[in-house]
């Protein structure tokens, strides 16, 4: 499988004038688009280009820095911002959207494209049906695991998923309703606050952490502790500094909340 595959969508952006920016992609035959802004490169804190940010479905920056990209290097961080695996069933050719959309993490496109199908008499019908309750449990259980990373002071997790919940499954969605009604109540939480103040430390220390860098990951963990000490968030970068001082590759059990 390719990274395009794997749902990859290659996005360049420079601070120069649109004309100059087209002319570089017809000379260097550049196959990806680039565009023109001057807010990116302050909105993400960029200091000095070239600079990478692989971000997930959700919003969240898994991967940033300045550095050459390769698919070695992507393959890890791409495992868990794209590329949902989807039940087996004997689906027809009428489910090829469907299943696309859903190897995306697009749960909203995906239901609304399940609703006609769920119209459809027989086997189509039925794996419709399947697929939409599929679905609703997967809702289901990363509203359970936001709670559970909440409860253990990992914010920044929490908020990933209840941001999911709200913007990429039907709004109608009992889980998703009270993803965004709890999304709009952890921004209010003082707490939660200051930890997201420091969100740029944490993410370098997930970057270290998943890099192998220990060290450097536990240093910025505990930076990112002392903000909010006294805290649970303060108690959940201490679990993380040391799992990274002592190798542990996976993160202390909260609720398991990945950005698929």
């Amino acid at each position: 499988m390719t990274l395009k595959d794997s749902g990859l969508v290659i996005i360049g952006v420079t601070d120069e004038a649109k004309q100059k920016a087209d002319d570089f992609v017809k000379e260097k035959r550049l196959s990806y688009t680039i565009l023109s802004s001057s807010k990116v490169k302050g909105a993400y804190g960029v200091q000095t280009p070239p600079a990478l940010f692989l971000i997930a479905a959700s919003g969240r920056v898994a991967l940033e820095g300045n550095m050459m990209v390769n698919a070695r290097l992507l393959e890890p961080y791409l495992k868990n911002v794209v590329s949902v695996d989807v039940p087996y069933a004997n689906y027809s050719k009428k489910f090829d959207s469907v299943r696309r959309t859903l190897r995306w993490g697009d749960w909203k496109g995906a239901s609304g494209e399940l609703a006609r199908l769920a119209k459809e008499p027989g086997e189509d019908g039925e794996n419709a049906q399947k697929l939409q309750k599929w679905i609703d449990e997967t809702g289901a259980k990363k509203l359970a695991a936001a709670d559970a990373a909440q409860e253990a002071g990992d914010f920044f997790s929490a908020r990933d998923a209840y941001s999911e919940l709200e913007r990429r499954f039907l709004p109608t969605a009992d889980y998703a309703t009270k993803g965004k009604d709890k999304l709009a109540l952890l921004k209010k939480d003082e707490v939660a606050k200051k930890a997201f103040a420091c969100e740029k430390e944490y993410g370098e220390a997930l970057t270290f952490d998943e890099a192998g860098d220990g060290a450097h990951a536990a240093r910025l963990y505990r930076q990112c502790g002392a903000m909010c000490a006294g805290t649970r968030f303060a108690d959940w970068c201490e679990k993380r500094a040391t799992r990274a001082e002592t190798g542990a590759k996976s993160a202390p059990p909260a609720g398991g909340v990945v950005d698929k």
